[in-house]
């Protein structure tokens, strides 16, 4: 299930560091193998999935410039896309974590 991260005094953004710790507490912490599932197995994604970022903090990535990235599905040409996004970027509300249904 989706679930956002925003809260009403955040003023409709949040750095990395606060999404990440929101992500432990809510239970939405999955990483890129969770993402890597999701991207395999696309046709069972609901359709109101897609005019949403999908983000997978679980898993922190180094790129070549020493910057830390989090795993993330968008859906462009009809399909989910994996893409890599900057941790010290800004994380809004198109922006949604994952978790498992409990």
């Amino acid at each position: 299930e989706m679930v956002p991260f925003l809260e009403p005094n955040d003023g409709g953004t949040v750095n990395g560091t606060v999404m990440r710790t929101r992500a432990v507490s809510l239970k939405a912490n999955l990483g890129l193998v969770d993402a890597k599932r999701l991207l395999n197995n696309q046709v069972e994604i609901p359709p109101e999935f897609r005019d949403k970022c999908l983000v997978f903090t679980g898993t922190l990535l180094r790129g070549p410039d020493g910057g830390l990235r989090v795993a993330c599905l968008y859906w462009g040409d009809d399909r989910l896309c994996l893409y890599f996004d900057w941790l010290d970027g800004g994380w809004h509300g198109r922006n949604r974590l994952v978790r498992c249904k409990s």
